[in-house]
């Protein structure tokens, strides 16, 4: 079984990107259900979370795409999902009217209402008269003046449709607002549009692509204080297939040219936040003389044989002995170690090699040949679905 992380369990400073017309309604029928903006931002404040609710309710920010906060919006979701609910009711009862009359309907309390939401949902009368091609005047006039007992059929059935068609179309579920996000990032971080090879990538999917990722991270990889990262390949290969496992697990982003020749691949904050959370780790996890796999790693042979190989590409050296891995760090190469006899195959113990001159202590064992034949074999049959999860440039070496 593949496991799967849903936005709900992203890390609380991620922001996210929705297309204009789902986060306008959105956030009106948030508002619509506190009565006031204010209250929003006192509920969000009181909670100790983000409350910049009004740049998030415009959209654009200087011509820039506008970024929400998932934590406080996650907060607030409900809200909206009670306005719909309570809108829809009201639609119903309005639409056994609507069969049941003549040419105007009884202007019941219940009608009312409902208008009055479609007019704080449309940002006041002006804009509810100009979508509706009528004078603002006349629509407050049918809302306010009690002497009036009925309103036209032709307009109530205009403010139903619409109402169909451009508020109960969206459910509100936490399915949907998944579907809908544009692009994830964390707080000032490279944004990801969650899309690649005609793929949609939310939920994240954990996959032996996504779990290799933890051992190149520990190979070759580098995370910075900050929470970016970085993995550093000399083979060009290497380097496209491991950026290849990012796209394919989290979803595009841009790299830089230059970074790209230079060897490294720069990963956005928020791809260690989401490893480090599903993986209870942090960014000193990385370190390389203190890293080690995490205890909630996979136990299927897929998960297995994808992180051997991604730590093979990265500190692997291939003869005619068969694969010699290299460690500076006893503990993560003794799991190593483990995870090929757990495959099955033929390893030598663990070595140690003194330090000499500026090098440290490092330790090392191998993998035999037949074994590693052997493995060859599990890593072919394995990127018959993971295409990414092979040796790189180190897989001709062993053919």
């Amino acid at each position: 079984m593949i496991d799967k992380i849903n936005i709900t369990d992203f890390p609380k400073n991620v922001f996210i990107e929705l297309p204009n017309d789902y986060r306008n309604m959105l956030f009106q029928l948030i508002f619509l259900e506190s009565k006031i903006a204010g209250n929003v931002r006192k509920s969000l404040k009181t909670h100790g979370l983000r409350e910049n609710v009004f740049r998030w309710r415009r959209g654009n920010d200087k011509n820039l795409p506008q970024f929400i906060n998932l934590e406080s919006l996650l907060f607030l979701f409900n809200k909206a999902r009670t306005s719909r609910m309570n809108i829809r009711e009201k639609i119903s009862s309005i639409k056994l009217k609507i069969q049941n009359s003549g040419k105007r309907i009884e202007k019941s309390e219940e009608l009312v209402s409902f208008i009055r939401d479609l007019r704080y949902i449309l940002n006041g009368s002006y804009k509810m008269a100009e979508v509706f091609n009528m004078n603002s005047k006349t629509l407050n006039h049918y809302i306010s003046n009690k002497k009036i007992k009925k309103l036209p059929f032709y307009l109530v059935l205009k403010f139903v449709e619409f109402s169909k068609n451009k508020i109960l179309c969206f459910n509100f579920t936490i399915e949907e607002l998944q579907d809908n996000i544009i692009s994830y990032q964390a707080h000032h971080g490279k944004s990801i549009k969650p899309e690649f090879q005609g793929e949609r990538k939310l939920p994240i999917k954990v996959t032996p692509e996504f779990e290799s990722i933890i051992y190149h991270l520990m190979g070759d990889g580098h995370v910075k204080a900050i929470g970016s990262g970085e993995y550093t390949q000399l083979s060009r290969e290497g380097r496209q297939n491991f950026l290849n496992k990012l796209y394919d697990t989290f979803g595009y982003f841009e790299v830089t040219e230059k970074s790209f020749n230079d060897g490294k691949v720069i990963i956005p904050r928020v791809i260690i936040e989401v490893i480090c959370k599903y993986y209870s780790l942090n960014y000193n996890s990385f370190n390389w003389n203190t890293s080690k796999l995490p205890s909630n790693i996979s136990n299927y042979a897929d998960f297995k044989i994808a992180g051997l190989s991604a730590f093979i590409v990265d500190e692997g050296h291939i003869s005619d002995r068969g694969i010699e891995i290299y460690s500076g760090n006893k503990i993560l190469l003794s799991q190593i170690r483990k995870l090929a006899l757990d495959l099955g195959l033929d390893c030598s113990d663990l070595k140690a090699k003194k330090p000499n001159g500026n090098t440290k202590e490092s330790y090392r064992f191998r993998i035999r040949k037949e074994s590693s034949r052997r493995f060859l074999k599990m890593v072919v049959k394995l990127k018959e679905k993971y295409p990414y999860c092979g040796l790189a440039q180190k897989e001709n070496l062993l053919l």
